[in-house]
């Protein structure tokens, strides 16, 4: 690790706890930068800043999506920073801001300013996770680990110092390994509301999203070429195809969409 590199993560563990959250983005941006450029590095930015900053992927997330917006997020970062208003609430906001400048074809800034004024209306509220409830992911990543780990212990002489060395390490690598292919697969486990029926506005927007024409009230959609377009831009935007960020939430969109629509074919009873 290079002495530029080491510099930046000292500076952030030492200011973590104490600089604003717009410090913390650009000082999560410059130790990136700074990792990129090391030889020989590799590694998806969300899980790499977790593990060595120790700092949370959603958090870490919003704050990036805020910097790379410049200007126009400053409402959201006065959110944070003066108002104290909680991250998860911001990205919400943040999230309902690009739907809106999306479906109107609005400027994201006057999109921003407007989601701001509602949240604090409030006609924005975050629904908070049921107390209690873990994450499907924790039981799955547990599952597997334990899966390698006793593959590990089958395939080495335990009783070998020069085996249980590797087989320690074997294990550290795929743990990781692990833990990187599920936080990319963690679309699949969130909470999403049920769209059994959906209403006009969800479908012109899923419509939009995919790329199709909006349905006439009343007529169902050829989910056939609904489905190979959901699978064309999928395959653009699959997390472990395009390592952005951004690109991230658009594949969770398009999914998101895509679920919208057969909702709405069901909803007419014409399942294809």
């Amino acid at each position: 690790m290079g002495k530029e590199l080491q510099a930046l993560i000292h500076e952030y563990s030492s200011r973590k706890g104490v600089a604003s959250q717009r410090v913390l983005a650009k000082l999560e941006a410059a130790i990136w930068k700074a990792a990129k450029s090391e030889p020989g590095f590799h590694g998806e930015r969300k899980t790499w800043l977790r593990k060595t900053l120790g700092c949370g992927n959603h958090q870490s997330q919003t704050r990036n999506a805020l910097l790379r917006l410049g200007d126009a997020a400053e409402p959201l970062w006065k959110l944070l920073e003066v108002e104290k208003v909680e991250i998860g609430s911001v990205e919400l906001i943040l999230r309902e801001s690009k739907a809106l400048a999306r479906t109107e074809s609005v400027p994201l800034v006057h999109a921003i300013d407007l989601k701001v004024k509602e949240f604090r209306a409030g006609k924005i509220k975050r629904q908070p996770r049921k107390a209690g409830v873990r994450p499907a992911t924790n039981k799955l990543r547990q599952s597997v680990k334990a899966a390698f780990s006793e593959f590990i212990a089958w395939r080495l002489d335990i009783d070998s110092p020069e085996a249980s060395t590797v087989g320690r390490f074997a294990q550290t690598t795929l743990h990781a390994e692990v833990d990187q292919v599920i936080d990319s697969m963690s679309y699949l486990f969130e909470d999403r509301p049920k769209a059994n029926h959906p209403g006009r506005d969800d479908v012109v927007e899923a419509c939009f999203i995919l790329g199709i024409s909006k349905p006439i009230p009343g007529a169902p959609l050829n989910m056939r070429s609904v489905a190979a377009r959901k699978r064309k831009l999928a395959r653009l935007h699959h997390p472990d195809v395009v390592k952005d960020d951004s690109d991230a939430a658009v594949f969770r969109a398009i999914i998101d969409a895509y679920a919208i629509v057969v909702a709405y074919n069901e909803s007419l009873g014409k399942a294809s």
